[in-house]
């Protein structure tokens, strides 16, 4: 039994699975799933939301999650886009396992936000009293989580953060650099555009021999949304944004 040597911890629409596919890529990582869930494509255990609707943590115990690490010889890792949501979640995670490195990945608040409704609520029309009543800007307030839910139980050294619009812009830098965050040596792919759908199917990044040609990333094709709720939001989110900004020490230029 081990425990695992990274989580990707999210947002939600930041490109979590995409990413932990490619990160799985690497010959020396393996990505830990739930043998026991029913959806094939899925890649979350939802360990430590010990919540509804899953209560991993109280049903299962610890002893079977760290059974799941059983592939020794692999520098391994887990992903739930949600863990960072919660302070109680990343208390419980520190209480077991203090040294874990956490990738986060983020996105611009404001079409993170558009793009979970998307997926929740397909051709609906989306507005600003549902991203504030159903949680879609709580969620895109990422220096508030990393402050309130991380930092207090994990040290910023362990946190590495990974933003979505340079990984599609240029994935071979930001991909390097997880591996160095990660301290193993880094390989390169070409790069594959896919939807979110298309993320887990292992044919489209490989050659004909099977061998992997191709790192994925990622595209979305919803329709536009509305001029002035987008430009309404994206006024809210500017002092958040800054924030974390400061933390980062240097400014998201994709997001201006």
């Amino acid at each position: 039994m081990g425990w695992p040597d990274f989580i990707i911890i999210g947002c939600m629409k930041s490109g979590t699975t995409v990413l932990a596919h490619n990160i799985s890529k690497h010959p020396n990582i393996k990505l830990i799933k739930n043998p026991e869930d029913p959806k094939k494509a899925s890649t979350e255990i939802r360990m430590w939301n010990d919540g509804q609707p899953y209560h991993v943590f109280t049903n299962k115990g610890i002893d079977w999650y760290r059974s799941l690490f059983k592939y020794n010889d692999k520098i391994q890792f887990e992903k739930c886009a949600n863990y960072i949501e919660q302070e109680s979640t990343m208390k419980l995670m520190a209480k077991y396992i203090p040294d874990v490195k956490l990738i986060l990945c983020i996105r611009e608040p404001v079409s993170r936000a558009y793009s979970e409704f998307q997926m929740q609520n397909p051709g609906k029309k989306f507005t600003y009293e549902i991203a504030e009543s159903r949680g879609y800007i709580k969620r895109g307030k990422y220096y508030k989580q990393i402050k309130n839910n991380v930092l207090p139980y994990f040290p910023k050294e362990n946190l590495h953060i990974v933003v979505q619009e340079q990984m599609k812009d240029n994935t071979q830098l930001i991909m390097a650099g997880i591996y160095d965050f990660l301290e193993i040596p880094p390989i390169k792919f070409g790069t594959q555009e896919v939807t979110s759908q298309e993320a887990t199917n292992r044919n489209l990044d490989l050659d004909k021999d099977s061998k992997i040609k191709s790192y994925k990333v990622w595209q979305s094709k919803y329709k536009p949304m509305d001029s002035k709720l987008e430009k309404k939001l994206k006024e809210y989110f500017k002092k958040h944004n800054e924030k974390l900004f400061k933390f980062l020490e240097y400014s998201i230029q994709e997001w201006k």
